[in-house]
């Protein structure tokens, strides 16, 4: 019904959206806006280029750092294992009512979603107001996930990218939706490790925010955690190792004045101020509780 989206971006109004690992397109078809997301990165020559060096150096290298990321080691280090992963995830997110995008079509070079008419939680959360409403249906949206997930112990239920940008809030719906469940979680690890290791990923896509606000939202997705998941919570949160830090750090300066655009350290976010503040927070937390 709809066509590749190499066709799609030669024959109708498209505009490029953030899309993260993929080109993500909003593309205009027949009067309908559609969504497409590359099933990978549409390469220039330069990328490309980087790319095949970099490739034939670093890959057993790259593969142990991301190890001692702690949370890098909770997903498969080969992510071609279920290339449809998005798609399974998204199938049984449904059948559990859980709020979800609708794929359209699969074609051989994208995925095609619709269009919802909304605001990434990154977004919406970076601003001088508090949106309480709106981030308490976040709030909801992640404890059901959780709660589905544990209740059958399944890891595939778990959001395997939990950050705030894979979240939307519908303007038309005003309700929060999970997207883009797109990583293969080693499924060696235990179930509650690697649930709680998806909410430390949580934490800190919070304490990444902007907003003055951002300690009481990290506040108000604590409040919601059961108190033995706490407890591990800051066992987990380790100091991020100083070799695979300096490793990231220098490759980003490499890759960046080759590309001549900044590109993101997977290591930026876990300072050791951030990880200060989670353990604090939670163990304030902890005090409150026990004291109910």
């Amino acid at each position: 019904m709809y066509p590749d989206l190499s066709e799609a971006i030669k024959n109708y109004e498209w505009k490029k959206l953030e899309g993260g690992c993929h080109d993500v397109f909003l593309i205009k078809i027949s009067g309908k806006k559609l969504i497409y997301k590359a099933k990978s990165k549409i390469p220039n020559k330069t990328k490309k280029k980087t790319k095949e060096i970099l490739k034939k150096i670093e890959t057993p290298i790259i593969k142990y750092f991301n190890s001692k990321n702690p949370f890098e080691n909770i997903r498969s280090l080969d992510q071609t294992k279920q290339t449809n992963i998005e798609e399974e995830i998204i199938n049984e997110w449904k059948k559990r009512n859980i709020p979800t995008i609708n794929i359209i079509d699969q074609k051989k070079d994208a995925t095609i979603f619709q269009y919802i008419k909304s605001k990434n939680f990154e977004t919406i959360l970076n601003t001088n107001s508090y949106e309480s409403k709106k981030y308490r249906k976040l709030l909801d949206l992640i404890t059901i996930i959780n709660k589905i997930a544990e209740k059958e112990q399944e890891i595939n239920l778990l959001h395997p990218d939990n950050h705030l940008r894979n979240y939307l809030y519908s303007e038309e719906t005003h309700t929060a939706i999970a997207i883009d469940p797109g990583l293969v979680l080693n499924k060696e690890n235990e179930f509650n490790t690697v649930k709680n290791k998806l909410n430390l990923f949580m934490m800190y896509s919070i304490l990444n925010l902007k907003t003055e606000h951002k300690e009481t939202y990290l506040k108000e997705f604590i409040d919601t955690i059961k108190k033995e998941d706490l407890e591990q919570i800051k066992f987990l949160n380790i100091k991020s190792n100083i070799y695979a830090k300096t490793y990231f750090k220098t490759r980003t300066y490499i890759i960046s004045a080759i590309r001549k655009k900044k590109v993101t350290n997977p290591f930026q976010i876990y300072s050791e101020e951030k990880r200060k503040s989670i353990n604090n927070l939670i163990e304030i937390n902890r005090i409150y509780k026990n004291n109910l």
